[in-house]
């Protein structure tokens, strides 16, 4: 490269903590799972929402896993003036946040972790180029 890789992060479980802390969330996340029946002789169970699932009953006895959380990245542009800089932002969240309250931008439910850099190889062979892109 002709820079520098750069890898900027937080720690996750401090991210984890902020969210568990966050008094907005406080009527918006769900702690307790649950099963829910169609009907009165509990045949035909219902999955709808992330705390009704098999997993949540499995994860009663600890605090955080990584079961429930959640991580999304996608690249997004810095710079398109100088150099054009790229990097895929890492987000993370809590599954046991209510789905509404994921879908606003606004909420800050989800939580920057880390910026993972996408480097630009200067390599003359294109194959050996786009193995280091691989590896990376």
């Amino acid at each position: 490269t002709k820079s520098p890789v750069r890898l900027f992060w937080r720690n996750s479980l401090d991210c984890l903590k902020a969210l568990f802390s966050n008094p907005l969330f406080s009527e918006s996340i769900e702690l307790t799972p649950q099963q829910i029946y169609k009907t009165a002789e509990r045949l035909v169970r219902v999955y709808g929402k992330w705390m009704s699932g098999d997993l949540a009953w499995r994860m009663q006895v600890s605090v955080v896993l990584p079961e429930c959380t959640i991580l999304s990245s996608d690249k997004t542009h810095i710079t398109n003036i100088s150099g054009g800089k790229a990097t895929h932002p890492l987000l993370i969240s809590l599954a046991n946040i209510h789905m509404d309250v994921h879908n606003k931008a606004s909420s800050n439910a989800f939580l920057l972790t880390a910026l993972l850099p996408i480097p630009d190889f200067i390599h003359p062979v294109k194959c050996m180029k786009s193995l280091l892109e691989d590896c990376l």
